[in-house]
């Protein structure tokens, strides 16, 4: 039996994989069912030592990488998914706190979108960051 999409969720033009890193297990768990729905490969992690973890031991297309975490803040990890593994993935901030905030303590990111993020928001953005990752990809 084929699982019903989510609401908001279109389905996906190619299976690209995420990684999603938030310290809130609620919020983990949402996106990860939304992502899946609309049909990303969706590994998770609770921190950012994992997540460094996940990007050494497979290829990771997008990062959506809370600001705040323990083991790691998103702005200590950021910089180092973009130096592991053979892919530099695109990374979209996902924070309550605000982008100016953010953006003092790190740069390097493709994307920021403010916690709550409504979940078509969410779409559109890796959507449009994957399409412009596969069009520089199939021309250069």
């Amino acid at each position: 039996m084929q699982r019903p999409l989510h609401p908001h969720a279109r389905p996906a033009k190619s299976s690209k994989t995420v990684l999603i890193v938030d310290d809130v297990q609620d919020l983990l768990q949402s996106l990860v069912m939304l992502l899946q729905a609309d049909g990303y490969e969706v590994v998770s992690a609770a921190d950012g030592e994992t997540a460094l973890r996940i990007v050494q031991q497979r290829q990771v297309d997008l990062v959506v990488l809370d600001h705040r975490m323990p083991k790691k803040s998103g702005a200590e990890v950021a910089p180092r998914l973009r130096q592991t593994g053979s892919v530099r993935p695109k990374i979209v901030v996902h924070s309550a706190a605000p982008e100016e905030d953010v953006r003092r303590k790190w740069d390097g990111y493709d994307e920021f979108l403010e916690k709550p993020c409504p979940p078509d928001r969410l779409l559109a953005t890796l959507a449009v960051l994957l399409e412009v990752e596969r069009r520089a990809s199939s021309t250069g």
